[in-house]
């Protein structure tokens, strides 16, 4: 099933449920309203009759010669009707409509059998009260009463008085213009809603295919796109809803994507470069080599040439494997709680073996003071080897290299600064790119592949840290790695309050 046919399916129903609760809520209320109009108009009737009506203190007197009723006499099918029993049920007079309804036969009323004071009778709405002699206040019908309405079979009294103990008055109306009322009400409302669930149907196709016109557009330009063409971007139409979020958001994604694949094409001929160049010259080694004998220190030569060579290539596929195996979050799955007092120390002595060993200052820190970070040992050593290794490179033998460590706002800053020739500026934006060497390193002939800083900044965005470069030519250069401090709730609190307990003027209770 198509996107459009569903949407189109889920408008439909949502406009069938409207339409149908829409039209049940209308029809009832007209009922309703139709209903209390019935009612009003049967309790001002029966209000007129009983007006009509003495109530004495030994008897109940009907006297209509006396008291003229008016209500009754248009014999119209909408309106009231009204009866007048004695104590013992017998009809003494009645609405001159409803007398003429059962001289013609129109209306029949069959055997009334009221339900309650109010209670409808069959196609009837019957209100009844009944007058007891001595009490003023009517009070409802609830018996059952039995009328004859035939033709020539309702007996009524000459004079159509009564003097009695009780008197029981019934006005009606009949049900069957309003019932009509309402059918129509019902068959209309089923009309107009029929035909705006018609007129839905037809436009709603048209309005989902218009609506999602913008994704299909996206969907069929997305399957013609190719990876090896920089550039592409899905058409996007200004909407100003969710679908042109949508389509900024995967353009955004493809040139990430088409970033990172000309990065890898970029990386993929550097390093295809950079190994070609060894492999040449270790090749051509050997085939001069083999072109004549040669002597044993000739030979030897060559092994050596062959033996420099082949660990340049081996440097450089290890860090090449570090790069690629190096995961691409902000945090190690492996780290842990490090004191950079005790670990400092005991990665100085791994240098202490090197050439240039005597040039470089480690830092005395203070072991009352909090050093503790979390991160990962052995990229943490890997990225303080390589700043090293890269600042003994490009310096004079004898000139000065500091490591300095030194408590910052939000952590420990790192910092390897030397005195060497320094970066050009317009090389600094570029030096931590795969492969990059400045022109002046390629002129120093000093060795490396370009990799050392790329493989510093890959740690320092794992280990969630900032790495900075300053360097001015002829004056050295200075990389700080900023490392976030580790913050142990407990042994704040118990800082706190060794210090308050230090400094008791500082504390809330001097104050």
């Amino acid at each position: 099933m198509s996107l459009t046919t569903r949407l189109s399916a889920y408008f439909l129903t949502a406009l069938a449920l409207v339409l149908l609760g829409f039209s049940l809520v209308l029809f009832l209320l007209v009922r309703h309203h139709l209903m209390d109009q019935t009612n009003q108009r049967l309790e001002l009737a029966m209000q007129t009759i009983i007006a009509a009506v003495e109530v004495h203190a030994d008897d109940v007197e009907w006297e209509p010669l006396e008291r003229h009723i008016t209500l009754g006499e248009d014999p119209s099918e909408d309106q009231v009707r009204w009866l007048v029993h004695d104590d013992k049920g017998r009809l003494i007079d009645c609405s001159l409509n409803l007398e003429f309804d059962r001289r013609t036969g129109s209306v029949r009323d069959g055997n009334a059998s009221a339900a309650d004071a109010s209670g409808s009778l069959e196609g009837w709405r019957i209100l009844g009260r009944r007058l007891r002699a001595g009490r003023f206040d009517p009070e409802p019908v609830d018996e059952e009463i039995a009328v004859d309405p035939r033709p020539g079979r309702v007996g009524l009294p000459s004079d159509r008085t009564y003097r009695g103990p009780a008197l029981t008055i019934r006005v009606g109306l009949p049900w069957h213009p309003v019932a009509a009322s309402l059918r129509q009400l019902a068959w209309t409302l089923l009309g107009v809603s029929a035909g705006i669930w018609g007129v839905g149907a037809l436009l709603s196709r048209r309005v989902c295919r218009r609506a999602i016109r913008p994704v299909v557009e996206m969907a069929s330009c997305a399957k013609t796109l190719r990876g090896d063409q920089p550039g592409q971007l899905l058409p996007v139409a200004s909407t100003g809803d969710e679908v042109e979020d949508l389509g900024h958001s995967f353009n955004d994604l493809l040139t990430r994507l088409q970033e990172v694949l000309q990065q890898q094409q970029r990386f993929a001929g550097d390093a295809s470069h950079q190994l070609r160049t060894p492999l040449t010259a270790v090749l051509g080694q050997v085939e001069v080599a083999l072109r004549q004998e040669r002597s044993p220190e000739e030979y030897q030569r060559v092994l050596q040439i062959v033996r420099r060579r082949a660990g340049e290539m081996r440097q450089m596929v290890e860090l090449l494997l570090f790069l690629a195996r190096m995961p691409a979050r902000s945090e190690p799955p492996d780290t842990r709680v490090v004191n950079l007092a005790d670990w400092l120390e005991e990665h100085r002595r791994r240098w202490e073996e090197h050439p240039r060993a005597g040039d470089i200052s480690w830092p005395r820190l203070d072991a009352d003071t909090d050093w503790e970070v979390r991160t990962q040992p052995a990229l943490l050593g890997q990225l303080i080897d390589n700043l090293l290794d890269n600042a003994c490179k490009y310096s004079e033998a004898s000139a000065p290299i500091r490591v300095e460590i030194e408590r910052a706002q939000c952590g420990v800053t790192l910092t390897v600064s030397d005195e060497g020739w320094g970066i050009p500026a317009a090389d600094l934006p570029h030096i931590c790119d795969p492969f990059y060497r400045s022109s002046e390193a390629r002129r120093l002939g000093r060795p490396g592949v370009g990799l050392g800083l790329t493989v510093v900044q890959r740690i320092a965005a794992v280990l969630g840290a900032e790495l900075r470069m300053d360097s001015k030519p002829g004056q050295g250069s200075r990389f700080s790695v900023s490392l976030p401090a580790f913050r142990d709730p407990t042994r704040m609190a118990r800082h706190a309050s060794e210090k308050q307990q230090a400094c008791p003027r500082f504390s809330s209770n001097a104050i």
